[in-house]
């Protein structure tokens, strides 16, 4: 067995073990296990994505931007790392930042359902309405059944009281996701105020 094929089976097993602590919420365990398969692979995206996850919920944000974009920079295609990195420059209240990174995801694939999400609740969160709505309603176009993104659509037209756009658009999430109580609440309440 070649030592590539040994790093590699090793990487396997620490990366299932890192996982499970991080599944359990052991995250000093499952930190410790991440760093030994960057010792082995330091390309190894899953590790550093999943790493730096773990910084987040510790609220270690310096940490947690430096694993992303060295993710980022080896794997500059990896849209969920671009992603992340937006969303804890949104959690560090650095807007301008997270717009710029959800772009550049949006660069690599425009129609990108996470991502058009993300940044159109961002708009949301911002008072962009106008910009929230096109971007929820793009993505409800290209993803016809995500129930989501016409929720979310729904939401945007709601706080800009176009009732009948909105209702249109949470009565077609409740049709994909009729199991949703929260979908159907929301089109009931969309009837409620046309």
């Amino acid at each position: 067995m070649s030592n590539d094929t040994k790093n590699e089976e090793k990487v396997k097993k620490l990366f299932l073990l890192a996982y499970h602590e991080h599944q359990n919420e052991k995250h000093d365990e499952a930190e410790k296990f991440y760093k030994k398969i960057l010792k082995i692979d330091p390309n190894q995206a899953d590790a550093l994505n999943n790493l730096a996850s773990i910084f987040f919920m510790k609220k270690k944000f310096k940490l947690t931007l430096k694993y992303l974009k060295r993710l980022c920079k080896q794997h500059p295609q990896y849209i969920e790392g671009l992603n992340n990195i937006a969303r804890t420059y949104a959690e560090i209240q650095d807007i301008p930042k997270a717009i710029e990174y959800y772009k550049k995801a949006l660069e690599i694939d425009p129609s990108n359902e996470n991502t058009l999400i993300l940044i159109g609740t961002l708009f949301l969160k911002v008072n962009e309405a106008t910009k929230a709505i096109n971007c929820f309603r793009f993505c409800s176009e290209s993803h016809p059944n995500s129930a989501l993104a016409f929720n979310n659509l729904a939401t945007a037209l709601e706080g800009q009281k176009q009732f009948p756009e909105a209702l249109k658009a949470a009565k077609k999430a409740f049709e994909i996701e009729p199991e949703n109580e929260m979908f159907h609440i929301h089109e009931k309440t969309l009837k409620i105020k046309q």
